[in-house]
């Protein structure tokens, strides 16, 4: 039902017995309580824009393996953690979702493609060598409309287990959604290019209106940014607020490499410990953003 018109959707709902925002709850698991212990299936099962839930189990002391990039493409679907408790970062860590061992190392972990609301888990690849959205954790893809666009994303972490993925989360289009609360963590090799990538789908369509809320960027590199605006992709209202890059592992913190990329937006309140702006924001000609109220090192 991805491709009605909302109306469309409810019209169909009525005749299916069900209707919006009368979700089922699915679990998903290593244990034998779960209804599936294969990512995808339990995906697939939800239905479209009925507001199913998929509750991801921790784990013993050890991440979920995916043998193929997982397709979260299921309109109102939420994945949460169980266990919603604790700091992100160590929150996630049983609830990670990282390619098998010698099976999937060939491009990101999972893409969206539809509408989504995540939070509580935990994304890795063991791609380091591809670039782009094939060396992201997290893959966004959309042409437009709904098609990738509208996801909440909370509370997740973006980690380099394996080395420096070029970046936690890669967009190609796919626009109005809100990241917050995210810890993107470097250790065990950094980003090779930024935490977050913005870029088109390769038609023209750009991420606009990206609300970057409240993140954590720990280790990202050496002059790693937390946000990239990738050459070509002219992106539009852009907000990052409130987010901190510490870079505890080397040194201390780039916030936005604009690119030279005409833009518009607001960057405001974010930390870092590097002196100035001239340091903090890389590549700002042409740029149309507004900064307002960041903090540099005293």
């Amino acid at each position: 039902m991805a491709g009605l018109d909302w109306y469309q959707n409810i019209e169909q709902m009525r005749k299916e017995g069900g209707f919006a925002g009368k979700g089922e709850t699915i679990i998903f698991g290593s244990s034998g309580y779960a209804d599936y212990d294969d990512l995808q299936e339990a995906i697939d099962a939800a239905r479209d824009w009925y507001g199913d839930t998929i509750i991801v189990e921790q784990t013993e002391g050890s991440a979920y393996g995916v043998d193929e990039e997982v397709a979260i493409d299921c309109p109102g679907l939420t994945i949460k953690a169980a266990n919603i408790g604790g700091i992100p970062e160590a929150m996630a860590e049983n609830v990670t979702f990282r390619g098998t061992t010698g099976v999937y190392t060939d491009g990101p972990t999972a893409t969206i493609t539809e509408p989504v609301h995540i939070k509580g888990i935990g994304f890795t690849t063991r791609n380091v060598s591809s670039g782009d959205k094939e060396s992201a954790a997290l893959h966004i893809e959309g042409p437009g409309g709904y098609d990738g666009c509208f996801n909440w994303l909370e509370n997740l972490r973006f980690s380099c287990w394996y080395g420096a993925q070029e970046y936690g989360i890669y967009f190609t289009g796919g626009g109005n959604t809100r990241i917050e609360r995210c810890t993107f963590d470097g250790l065990f090799g950094g980003f090779g290019t930024a935490g977050i990538g913005l870029d088109d789908n390769g038609t023209g369509t750009t991420p606009d209106f990206v609300r970057i809320v409240e993140n954590y960027f720990d280790g990202l590199g050496s002059n790693i940014p937390a946000v990239k605006l990738i050459s070509g992709a002219t992106v539009k209202g852009l907000l990052m607020l409130r987010n901190v890059n510490n870079n505890g592992y080397g040194t201390r913190g780039v916030l936005l490499d604009n690119n030279s990329i005409v833009s518009a937006g607001l960057v405001a309140q974010n930390y870092t410990g590097l002196a100035d702006k001239a340091s903090a924001f890389l590549n700002l000609t042409n740029s149309n953003i507004s900064f307002q109220g960041n903090f540099y090192n005293e």
